[in-house]
């Protein structure tokens, strides 16, 4: 009755209401101002990522084999949250491990699966009327890491990152039951872990039909490996990320990757995967009894007379699109109870799984899926810089990040020159473009593979260094929103525009992150003397030294300029980008013309921030 409410409010252009909302009408404002402010800091108080990832190195480096109780905690801390593991298998998740594009795979199933639905719900509203569309709509959620510019964008309900206050709310009802059910001092969830236990309980309570979950670090011990009996698995291209934490060879990794297979799910693997991986994952598989499948070229769906459209545009998203199109239909599959021959006790060989012909709602999910960070282009304003923002941290997608922006950037100025022919000036107007790369890398990645295709592309006129934060002057327990004060974006920082964000993107002191940005200076002129390289303290102090960077035009040349600036390294570092030049995300998102159906049972939450002892928001 619940999802038949839901569905039928949505489909008369309503937000669900119900009576405990209206207790929140007054909050929700607060929520952003205040209480969100709040719940992020506590947030930030856990123990980091980073620090968690550190201790591990620490113990090995001594020897020590310590034993890693990561899903036996993540199972302990949902438990006193209020999940039992009967919820949990209820929940209909599907579930994505790899290196390269597991976000991207993740964005591309939930997309999919959501406009199926909503192709679905318009059919069957012309055909038999309003009754029959909660069968037909799709509710999906979506966890994903890192975020970009808040948190709240790891969470994510139909397509859109969670409200303030629906964040602000949950945050305290599961913080605060997990303090007062503390056994120590330091017995709460580290910051990953307990977003990954955020999630879950949202998904659960808000009675979401579909789950779709990225893992964080590997798979086998991951937290996200708490799901027992997810609805079909898939594993993205594997290459060498986190030697010591996953093992220093493909085939360690691999071992790790295919941890999140589990016995009665079937489970998928990318399109050219390389074959030591492949023959990790195939042996896994036959040891949990599970059929794996290869899945085919993007080419090889039929799409009948209607255009097969990938809105991330690289080869390697077309890679991810096919393996998302699988899960998408195994969940298909899966929902209507259609026969599903992947789910048997694996055989003796390696499948490949079989394409299939797309409808409508899938296509559409193809087409309008966004995802910000991954080989996205985005113009800044009327300022004739273009950002190609890609968040490739690993040797492998270097190089395809390189092409990526080789192709594109060459493209757009080609369409740049071929509109002057005609005009009356156009031999004045012709754009010259200006190359320049913005990059960092972080942790113990080895810089000097990372730095030297790059390097030697001689595609750049100009390079910069930067850390990963936005502004040098920010306090590590929150992020800052900047905006550019004028609309040129001349005058980047404005004091009265600063307001509070979400985690810092970095962790390291500051001595650290220079000292890592004169290493970077150092293997680039290795490589590469001919580009002009510039340190700085900053990401805002980068951009606003962009305009002013050597252009290749000579003095007296009329010729329109272009800048291209590739964003590359870190995905930390293209979502501080963010931060400043769409801090709402609303460009970047603006194609997907998604309501916003937040929906959140409040009732307890509100009662239990209410009665609170500890770290409460302001409510």
């Amino acid at each position: 009755m619940r999802h038949f409410l839901r569905k039928l409010t949505m489909v008369k252009g309503l937000r669900e209401i119900n009576c405990s909302r209206v207790c929140t009408d007054a909050y929700s404002t607060d929520a952003r101002n205040g209480g969100y402010r709040e719940a992020v800091k506590a947030l930030n108080l856990l123990q980091t990522n980073a620090s968690v990832l550190q201790e591990v190195r620490e113990k090995r480096k001594q020897g020590l084999i310590e034993k890693n109780e990561n899903v036996s905690d993540t199972r302990k801390f949902l438990a006193r949250s209020g999940i039992s593991l009967d919820e949990l298998d209820s929940l209909p998740v599907i579930h994505v491990a790899g290196t390269k594009g597991k976000g991207s795979t993740c964005a591309f199933c939930e997309s999919m699966l959501r406009h199926y639905g909503m192709e679905k719900m318009n059919k069957s509203f012309g055909r038999r009327g309003m009754l029959d569309l909660p069968s037909t709509s799709i509710q999906t959620g979506l966890y994903t890491s890192p975020h970009l510019i808040e948190v709240r964008e790891r969470i994510q309900l139909n397509g859109k990152p969670i409200s303030y206050d629906l964040f602000t709310l949950y945050f305290w009802k599961v913080y605060n039951t997990l303090m007062e059910k503390r056994e120590h001092e330091r017995d709460m969830p580290p910051y990953f872990k307990f977003l990954t236990v955020l999630a879950l309980n949202i998904f659960i309570r808000e009675g979401v039909d579909v789950a779709v979950i990225e893992v964080g670090i590997g798979g086998e011990n991951d937290c996200t490996n708490v799901i027992r009996k997810p609805v079909a698995v898939g594993i993205t291209n594997i290459g060498i990320d986190h030697e010591n934490i996953l093992g220093k060879t493909l085939d360690k990794i691999a071992w790790q990757k295919a941890g999140i297979m589990k016995k009665g799910s079937p489970a998928f693997t990318a399109h050219g995967q390389a074959p030591v991986a492949l023959d990790v994952l195939e042996e896994r598989a036959k040891e949990n009894e599970v059929m794996l499948k290869v899945c085919p070229p993007l080419s090889s769906y039929s799409s009948g007379q209607l255009p097969l459209n990938v809105s991330l545009s690289s080869p390697v998203q077309e890679v991810n699109a096919s393996l998302a199109l699988q899960l998408s239909n195994a969940w298909i599959k899966w929902s209507t109870k259609s026969s599903n021959d992947d789910a048997d006790i694996a055989s003796k060989h390696l499948h490949m799984a079989s394409p299939f012909e797309l409808d409508m709602g899938i296509l559409k999910g193809l087409k309008e899926c966004k995802w910000p960070g991954r080989t996205q282009i985005l113009p800044w304003q009327d300022s004739g810089i273009t950002f190609f923002l890609d968040g490739a941290h690993t040797v492998e997608s270097i190089k395809i990040c390189l092409e990526w922006f080789r192709k594109e950037s060459h493209a757009i100025t080609t369409i740049g020159s071929n509109a002057c022919n005609g005009d009356a000036q156009g031999e004045n107007n012709v754009q010259e473009v200006t190359r320049i790369l913005l990059f960092n890398s972080t942790g113990n990645r080895n810089i000097e593979p990372l730095l030297e295709p790059f390097a030697k592309s001689t595609l750049f006129h100009c390079v910069l260094f930067s850390p990963n934060i936005p502004n040098s002057s920010i306090d590590m327990h929150s992020d800052l929103k900047l905006r550019p004060s004028r609309q040129d974006g001349s005058d980047i920082i404005d004091p009265g525009l600063l307001q509070c964000k979400d985690q810092m993107k970095v962790s390291a002191s500051s001595g650290h992150t220079r000292d890592r940005c004169q290493e970077h200076q150092e293997v680039w002129l290795k490589h590469n003397h001919e580009a002009q390289v510039y340190l700085y303290s900053c990401v805002t102090d980068a951009l606003a030294s962009v305009k002013n960077l050597p252009s290749p035009c000579t003095s007296g040349n009329t010729k329109k300029k272009m800048i291209h600036v590739l964003v590359s390294g870190s995905l930390h570092l293209v979502g501080s980008v963010l931060s400043i030049v769409d801090p709402d995300l609303s460009y970047s998102l603006s194609q997907q013309g998604i309501q916003n159906h937040d929906t959140v049972n409040v009732s307890s939450v509100y009662r239990h921030a209410q009665g609170s002892n500890y770290l409460t928001s302001p409510a």
